[in-house]
Order: C-alpha cells, then structure tokens, then sequence
C-alpha cells in the first residue's frame, strides 16, 4: 500500500480549487474534481486524526 502523502495531497487540492476558479473547466471535469477533492479530504482528516491519536498516546 501507498504511503500518504499529506503535504502532495494538500497541492493536489490547491491544484483542483485553482482549476475550479479559473471557471475553465467542463461540468463533467468539474464533477470529477469534486469527488476527487472530497476524497482527499478524507484521507486528511483521516491522517490528521492518526497524528493527534499518537500525539496524544505520546503525552500519557
């Protein structure tokens, strides 16, 4: 499995909110990028709850 890679992942969303403003983009690519966005999100969240989890661990 493919280690995540929080900060590639945040330039990809910073990709897409780029593309979306330029208001270039077809419906259907627009679509796409959404869901692609929101998956990424969730793999942040995800990470990002990972981190505070062992942070947390850490302290006690």
């Amino acid at each position: 499995m493919k280690k995540f890679n929080y900060e590639k992942a945040r330039n990809q969303l910073a990709d897409i909110l780029a593309s979306m403003e330029s208001q270039e983009l077809p419906v259907d690519k627009l679509a796409q990028q959404v869901s692609k966005a929101k998956e990424i999100i969730i793999q942040c969240r995800e990470r990002l709850r990972q981190l505070e989890e062992e942070l947390t661990d850490e302290e006690e």
